[in-house]
């Protein structure tokens, strides 16, 4: 196998400008977010940048970076009053972005703002990576989810829909933000429509937690709708006002942790979406 080496011609060589040990120290801390959820009217992202000598007023540059021209924008420079060590650098969004896909952007601070080998990437850095996603999922509910199979617990969960995709989601099951998703209506007869998706509204049978079991890796949740799933205002426990229900199984590659039914008790709707979707047919009789 032959190793190829490309090579330019020195005289085409410039020097990158250096990082200044004498300089103004700025960075970006591990306080700042990397990832970013937006409602579909939100169009600003906010970030906070930090200098170690914060004796004297100071403008530092800033460059913001994306592969759409204009899709996010920032000033040109970030301003540090005398005796501020933090300041807010605003990054504006435009009204261009689509929902429900994902972008990305960088912010960076020139190297000559920056201090030589003195960033650790895992808490300082003069450069932030920003991946950005608009969506339209809000909350509709809230309650009490139970799971008698893998925790043996029950847990305050919300409900959210998304009238845009026409689909619900737990969005903090088990690991936050790993939600599961699922579709749920009456048809014309008055007859439930429940289960479950992918992000994209794609049925599915079998779900990732977010849960990583030491060596055995990702535990799933599988649902048997065979078994039955549905949604109950009537017999359901006191205090409540609906139920979900469903009989699902936790394993792993190599085996599974028990299967058994799953609810998520309702203590409160805030809008029945099934209620005003689609205008008629979607209540049940």
């Amino acid at each position: 196998m032959a190793l190829v080496i490309a090579s330019c011609d020195n005289d085409d060589w410039k020097p990158g400008t250096p990082s200044s040990p004498d300089g103004e120290k700025v960075y970006f801390s591990d306080e700042n977010e990397n990832n970013f959820v937006l409602a579909l009217n939100d169009d600003k992202i906010e970030l906070i940048i930090t200098r170690d000598d914060a004796t004297e007023e100071a403008d530092i540059p800033v460059m913001v970076a994306s592969p759409i021209e204009g899709m996010f924008t920032g000033a040109e420079t970030v301003t540090f009053a005398a005796g501020e060590r933090e300041a807010t650098y605003t990054v504006t969004v435009s009204d261009a972005m689509l929902p429900f896909q994902s972008y990305k952007f960088s912010v960076i601070i020139p190297e000559k703002y920056t201090a030589a080998y003195q960033y650790d990437e895992n808490s300082l850095s003069p450069r932030i990576d920003i991946t950005v996603l608009k969506e339209d999922f809000a909350v509709v509910g809230t309650g009490l989810y139970n799971d008698p199979i893998l925790f043996e617990q029950s847990w305050p969960q919300d409900i959210e829909y998304s009238p845009m995709l026409g689909l619900y989601r737990l969005p903090n099951l088990i690991v936050r933000d790993t939600p599961i998703y699922f579709h749920f209506a009456y048809n014309e007869e008055g007859e439930q429509e429940f289960y479950f998706t992918d992000s994209e509204g794609k049925h599915v049978t079998k779900m990732a937690t977010g849960y990583v079991y030491g060596s055995y890796g990702m535990i799933t949740m599988g649902i048997f709708e065979e078994k039955g799933l549905g949604y109950d205002e009537e017999d359901i426990p006191e205090g409540y006002v609906g139920q979900f229900y469903f009989y699902a199984e936790y394993s792993v590659t190599q085996g599974s942790f028990g299967e058994g039914w799953e609810t998520m008790n309702v203590s409160e709707w805030y809008e029945k979406p099934w209620a005003t979707d689609n205008a008629e047919g979607n209540e049940p009789k």
